[in-house]
């Protein structure tokens, strides 16, 4: 659901268009993607970023900012080099993202009508000035069918969970310690990295017991997150802080990339027809999902929250 692309350089040359505002407008149309739906693989460890400041004398004048802002928000991620030599062109950019792909496979090559033209890879490499902003939505896509197992969750949260500055797990049933809870310390596995990413997890006070409903205590919480997730955290260096709330039902997974609606949680049950839809969120409405579990901010009471995993 969050896509990777790859994006060569000529398409912030304006004497690639018909003319300046041809170039503008295809720009302007990678604000979507770039920012909302999409990372962007820089490619031979850097030196495609590397390229494309060596060459900002002669491209569009927005060419730094857009830089500078993947940069920043963590969008742009190093890709290991995959042909012999330093591509000196569009072409050889082209080529260098094909053979990156056949590495690790992107979404998406985003070049010039005459760089599609000469790789002839219509479904990989798009035409940068062939897609609105409504097109690129549907091309990268908003919902995904999947198996409730932790296999089918990793492949999809693949590229967030190795590079979301923030994750908030937001489930009013999760709880580690139940059966059917048992494998979610893996999708915190995946998020193992340094520097660490800040971890969440929002879960419900209620719980069931026998086929009715009990609140309970911080304490009886405090045990069962410490038992079940408490070693794998540790293991990985990492911490996460978990909060109790009053009633809630939606469940999401909320990042500083992406938000996700996961409408069965983050529970498995490993049968092959058991399916479900995870749907993307837009970032307005992240934000609103973001402030709606944040303590002192939201309508909802905080029963209880506290600290679990490695010592800070």
């Amino acid at each position: 659901m969050l896509a990777e692309l790859a994006l060569v350089p000529d398409i912030f040359d304006a004497s690639n268009y018909e003319g300046p505002e041809a170039c503008d407008s295809s720009i302007r149309a990678l604000r979507v993607p770039l920012f909302e739906l999409a990372l962007v693989r820089d490619l031979r460890d850097g030196g495609w970023s590397q390229f494309v400041r060596d060459s900002y004398g002669r491209l569009h004048p927005r060419t730094k900012e857009i830089l500078k802002k993947l940069v920043k928000s963590r969008r742009l991620l190093l890709g290991q080099g995959a042909l012999p030599d330093t591509p000196t062109d569009g072409l050889g950019w082209c080529r260098e993202a094909l053979a990156s792909h056949e590495q690790t496979s992107l979404t998406a090559v985003v070049a010039t009508k005459p760089i599609c033209d000469a790789v002839k890879q219509r479904e990989l490499v798009i035409p940068i000035d062939s897609l609105s902003d409504e097109e690129w939505r549907a091309r990268l896509a908003a919902s995904r069918r999947l198996g409730r197992t932790t296999a089918d969750y990793l492949a999809v949260l693949r590229l967030v969970l190795a590079h979301a500055n923030s994750l908030q797990f937001i489930d009013p049933y999760l709880d580690p310690t139940k059966f059917n809870y048992r494998e979610f310390p893996e999708l915190l596995v995946a998020a193992r990295r340094d520097p660490p990413p800040r971890i969440e997890i929002h879960r419900a006070c209620k719980d069931t017991l026998q086929g009715s409903q009990r609140i309970l205590q911080g304490a009886q919480w405090e045990e069962f997150f410490r038992t079940g997730l408490e070693p794998t955290l540790r293991s990985l260096g990492l911490q996460a802080e978990v909060f109790i709330w009053d009633e809630f039902h939606d469940r999401f997974l909320i990042t500083d990339l992406i938000g996700i609606e996961v409408p069965n949680g983050f529970d498995v049950a490993n049968l092959s027809d058991n399916l479900t839809t995870w749907s993307r969120v837009g970032p307005s409405t992240a934000d609103s999902i973001r402030r709606e579990f944040e303590p002192g901010v939201s309508s909802h009471r905080c029963h209880h929250r506290f600290m679990i995993g490695a010592r800070g």
